[in-house]
């Protein structure tokens, strides 16, 4: 085989896993779209977000998406006040990859100022293969059972 087939046939390779790994997250961000919903919550905003640097070097992440939600009922006894999260998925090279991120899912990257640090403090977390899924919130009053809930419900979604 000359070097040119063989180079020829690792791009294809290439361009191929690259567009199944595309088609897997396209899925997996709509399953967690109409989760949400199904979970009582509006989505604000979706989005990819740039993985930091640190996250790249840490954990080998390839890719990360944002869904801003907001709670369609209302926080106990507050009846102006709504549970908001950012749902993340993290896309990782390999499930080993996403598993070391999952075991460190509190950890903040180095110099944070202290409004972006809240939002490593309150955060939990679920793995599915390769995909890391974040719930995380910037409001203490939202992490504890609000937080708790929703991960529930996303990880009996979420299979």
């Amino acid at each position: 085989m000359s070097k040119k087939v063989f180079l020829l046939l690792i791009g294809i390779a290439f361009v191929l896993s690259s567009v199944s790994i595309n088609a897997q997250t396209n899925a997996q961000k709509d399953k967690l779209g109409d989760s949400l919903k199904a979970a009582g919550y509006a989505i604000k905003t979706k989005q990819p977000v740039e993985a930091l640097d640190w996250e790249k070097e840490q954990f080998d992440i390839e890719s990360k998406y944002r869904f801003a939600v907001k709670s369609k009922k209302n926080f106990p006894g507050e009846p102006r006040t709504f549970y908001r999260f950012w749902v993340e998925i993290e896309v990782y090279r390999s499930e080993a990859d996403a598993g070391k991120r999952l075991e460190r899912l509190l950890e903040a990257p180095p110099g944070l100022d202290d409004k972006m640090h809240a939002e490593y403090v309150l955060r939990d977390g679920f793995q599915r293969a390769n995909l890391i899924y974040i719930i995380s919130t910037d409001a203490v009053m939202f992490s504890g059972e609000g937080l708790r809930d929703l991960k529930e419900k996303l990880e009996k979604a979420i299979e």
